[in-house]
């Protein structure tokens, strides 16, 4: 019983932290976007 609880925890977690690291990307991506055009 606890580890069925635990689970799904693990996995929210996981979503949460893939969720973040998307984010950071996309955001690192439409900077250095930006930034090129900028120097072009």
């Amino acid at each position: 019983m606890n580890y069925s609880y635990k689970k799904p925890s693990q996995c929210l977690t996981r979503k949460v932290m893939i969720s973040l690291l998307q984010f950071k990307l996309n955001t690192t991506l439409s900077y250095q976007i930006t930034h090129n055009n900028k120097n072009e």
